[in-house]
């Protein structure tokens, strides 16, 4: 009877696992000098494009939750790591979408950050 006491559960440990990744998550501070800004809860500003490197994105759709609107999301806005706001070392500087459904994103991100869009392949470069 006791033996069924010591052995773990799924509830246990699925307690257990949540437990230990909240725990990991709490403790993770950012370094020092990492030049990240302070995470704030609304819509941050623009980022600068000055010592950033330029990148081009080519994509079948660019619409609310596509793949290309996540990735190319963080190049734009910047992301939360460690609780600060990380801006990486490139930017967008054109975009390539090869299908314009009814959502599709692109125009309003290329008026908004001063992106490139084009329809050409060989002109995103």
């Amino acid at each position: 009877m006791q033996d069924r006491h010591q052995r773990c559960s799924r509830r246990k440990f699925l307690a257990s696992a949540a437990a230990l990744t909240l725990a990991g998550g709490v403790a993770a501070q950012p370094a020092e000098g990492q030049g990240d800004l302070p995470l704030s809860r609304t819509r941050p500003a623009k980022p600068s494009n000055k010592g950033r490197k330029p990148l081009a994105v080519l994509t079948t759709v660019y619409r609310p939750l596509s793949h290309a609107y996540h990735i190319a999301g963080r190049f734009l806005h910047g992301y939360a790591r460690g609780g600060q706001l990380h801006v990486p070392k490139h930017y967008i500087h054109s975009l390539y979408v090869d299908q314009t459904p009814d959502n599709d994103l692109s125009g309003e991100v290329a008026r908004k950050f001063g992106v490139r869009l084009t329809r050409r392949t060989s002109s995103v470069s």
